[in-house]
């Protein structure tokens, strides 16, 4: 959240990025005893430890069969059905199981975010030692051939343990400061014993409210896909001035309700694919200045306020394979999603939203890391200001108030100092960007802005780990202070 110094505007804007932010999950709040997050971070030290002194087996070796499954035995489950955890498993009873299905199943069952452990053992019910069929595969090619053959079939007993502990969570949030924002996120995990989330939320930034109904799925269609249903109210959610005329101070609020649906599934084990469907009903009232009697047009410039519904379909695809959570200092990510806006579907306008993203982390030294972020947002069509790119709340330190163009462009880039793995970091970074009238982004007169920060890990202190980060950040105009959960890109 932005709290800067002159710059209102900014600060409404960007809190209720912060909102949103907060709702859409990346927050994983869970109500858990102190004594677990010792457990878990022992556990996690000891596999990190063990991952460092082994050699990493290849793709073919893990996926060498072991034998065939024929029992199944599955153990925990406090209040989660075993369908649950079957659904999850990449083996079934009769078929071959392997080291890549026990890692790919374990990594599974993780992604329910049910479980704060997950063990899958196997041992052999013919009787015969673990390395019998293979001894022989020293004699020669074919015997060894033979000998893999009959290793492939031998039964098993494959054990799946789960360790569950609350399932149920809630995280409450205020500040006293200017502006005031306060609310709170409660949810289930594990809500009637079947594995979906069901959460609701509450928030308020001096007069704006917001609500939300959350329904997430992550067996949705019975497969490893996830669903995401989230009904949205904002009494008043965002306040938009007059883009010709920022100065004048004639302002507006921007309501939304509405319901969005999202779909998510991976491809080839890498890749996450997502398309959904948002509606909403777009609503304005007057904040401040004179609005041209019931026509919603800004006094000077004579612009218009378009309201009514709109109606996109969504769509996308990432990949992210950075290391180092919840202190990011390796690994790379990247984004393409589209947003498109069509009159036939009942939409205020026809007209479509365009972002990419990549994002790359260059290690340094033990735990240190040069990082970079280049993101580009377009558009297409009769697109209303109020649903332009937003460039300004992504560049630190840039206070302005053009915020909404027709596409944008931005460059982050930071250096990340590891003071203490189980504490944090000190990062210096420096912004860049622009939003432009024009579809294509030009490289000159690029705003920017530049500071240090902190990025403080809650394990040591709280029941949950997760980065808080604080940025102080100067740029041409003024200076604001960032303060918000997670790493900053």
């Amino acid at each position: 959240m932005h709290l800067p110094r002159r710059a209102a505007s900014t600060t409404l804007i960007s809190g209720f990025c912060v909102v949103c932010w907060l709702l859409t999950g990346t927050l994983p709040v869970w109500a858990q005893d102190p004594g677990d997050v010792d457990v878990i971070t022992a556990q996690i030290d000891q596999l990190k430890e063990q991952r460092a002194s082994e050699e990493r087996p290849t793709e073919a070796v893990l996926k060498e069969p072991l034998g065939v499954v024929e029992e199944l035995v599955i153990t925990g489950l406090p209040s989660v059905r075993e369908a649950v955890i079957r659904r999850q498993l990449t083996f079934k009873m009769g078929e071959e199981f392997s080291q890549w299905h026990r890692w790919r199943s374990v990594r599974r069952l993780y992604e329910l975010g049910l479980f704060w452990n997950v063990k899958i053992d196997y041992e052999y019910l013919d009787g015969l030692p673990e390395d019998a069929p293979m001894a022989e595969g020293d004699k020669g090619d074919a015997e060894g051939e033979t000998a893999a053959t009959e290793q492939a079939s031998r039964p098993l007993r494959v054990t799946v343990a789960v360790f569950q502990g609350k399932s149920y969570y809630f995280y409450p949030y205020g500040i006293s400061e200017s502006p005031y924002f306060i609310g709170a996120v409660a949810g289930d995990r594990d809500a009637f014993g079947t594995g979906k989330n069901i959460s609701a939320a509450v928030f308020a930034i001096d007069d704006l409210e917001y609500y939300s109904l959350t329904y997430d799925d992550p067996q949705f269609g019975g497969g490893h896909q996830r669903g995401v249903f989230t009904l949205k109210f904002s009494d008043s959610a965002l306040n938009v001035r007059d883009e010709r005329n920022p100065s004048t101070g004639e302002s507006y609020f921007l309501g939304r309700d509405g319901l969005t649906f999202e779909y998510r599934t991976s491809m080839e084990d890498r890749y996450q694919v997502t398309w959904g469907l948002e509606a909403y009903d777009v609503t304005t009232d007057l904040r401040s200045g004179t609005l041209l009697g019931g026509t919603k047009q800004f006094l000077l410039s004579g612009a218009e306020i378009p309201e009514g519904t709109l109606t996109y379909l969504t769509g996308g695809i990432s990949e992210s394979r950075t290391r180092g959570y919840p202190l990011t200092n390796s690994g790379y990510y990247w984004s393409l999603n589209t947003q498109q806006s069509l009159e036939a579907l009942g939409s205020l306008e026809t007209f479509g939203k365009y972002s990419g993203t990549i994002a790359g982390f260059y290690p340094i030294g033990d735990g240190h890391a040069i990082g970079g972020r280049i993101k580009l947002d377009t558009t297409s069509g009769k697109i209303p200001h109020y649903e332009a790119p937003l460039a300004g709340p992504l560049i630190r330190g840039y206070t302005g108030t053009d915020f909404y163009s027709r596409s944008a462009l931005t460059i982050n880039t930071e250096f990340r100092y590891l003071v203490d793995p189980k504490w944090g970091q000190v990062v210096a970074f420096f912004d860049a960007g622009k939003g432009f009238d024009d579809r294509t982004p030009k490289l000159s007169d690029l705003e920017y802005g530049y500071g240090a920060g902190l990025r403080v890990r809650t394990g040591e202190f709280l029941p949950i780990d997760v980065v808080i980060y604080l940025d102080y950040a100067v740029g041409v105009d003024d200076y604001e202070i960032n303060v918000g959960i997670g790493q900053w890109f």
